[in-house]
């Protein structure tokens, strides 16, 4: 076998092993396996074994990142106010707007630094009109991003996790929420999205094929809740 293609397999074994983890490595563990990897390294019987620890300390390394996007538990189930913008595509439903958005500040006790930290709410009764790139000050509660364990429904927990989503939560009406300005270089392409969504809607506002379109066109498969054999007579 090739061994480019034996280092190859040996750096995704490596790679997948973190699934498998009770925990992350801790430093100690880590520490070892760099230098188990430098001495395999330089060894030249067993230089493909560098391979899998290097898939496998990446991979732990990656997963720490974005464990630490995890908000603390203090921030739960209480009231405050943050600051940052819409992302992605706001999406209505009989009940509530929701949005995703990205939080520069969490203006709590103290302010909290909370760069990039992306949270999916939901506005009940009569929300604003929010649209991609427009930077808002919203006060909110937050959950956990957790799910339900029933069996053989949707992962909830995991796509949320997957989609990078910190926490849930909903808005609060009050005079704290206020729209503070809009940028053309935040979310560009989700305003780009927007836009095309809009265009198709006003042209045939009350068309089931409509929905359909705008579903297919802007990759956003909330806008339709159709089932696929009546997308495909659609």
């Amino acid at each position: 076998m090739p061994k480019l293609l034996v280092t190859a397999v040996l750096f995704w074994l490596g790679a997948v092993q973190v699934q498998f983890l009770p925990h992350l490595l801790p430093w100690n563990a880590i520490l070892c396996f760099v230098l188990v990897g430098l001495f395999a390294f330089c060894s030249n019987k067993w230089t493909v074994l560098t391979a899998f620890i290097a898939g496998l300390l990446l991979s732990n390394g990656c997963a720490y990142v974005e464990m630490k996007r995890s908000l603390p538990e203090s921030l739960y189930s209480m009231d405050f106010i943050i600051d940052g913008w819409v992302v992605g595509l706001p999406t209505r439903s009989d009940s509530a707007l929701r949005i995703d958005f990205r939080v520069d500040h969490f203006l709590h006790a103290a302010p909290i630094a909370a760069e990039d930290t992306r949270l999916r709410l939901s506005w009940y009764g009569k929300p604003a009109q929010l649209r991609p790139g427009e930077r808002w000050r919203l006060k909110v509660r937050l959950r956990p991003p957790r799910g339900y364990r029933n069996w053989n429904i949707a992962d909830r927990e995991h796509r949320l996790f997957v989609q990078r989503i910190a926490a849930t939560g909903y808005v609060q009406d009050g005079p704290d929420n206020f729209r503070q300005h809009s940028s053309v270089r935040v979310a560009v392409l989700d305003q780009i999205r927007w836009r095309l969504s809009r265009f198709i809607a006003d042209q045939r506002p009350h068309s089931v094929a409509s929905a359909v379109v705008r579903a297919l066109a802007v990759g956003a498969v909330s806008y339709t809740h159709l089932t696929l054999p009546t997308i495909l007579l659609v």
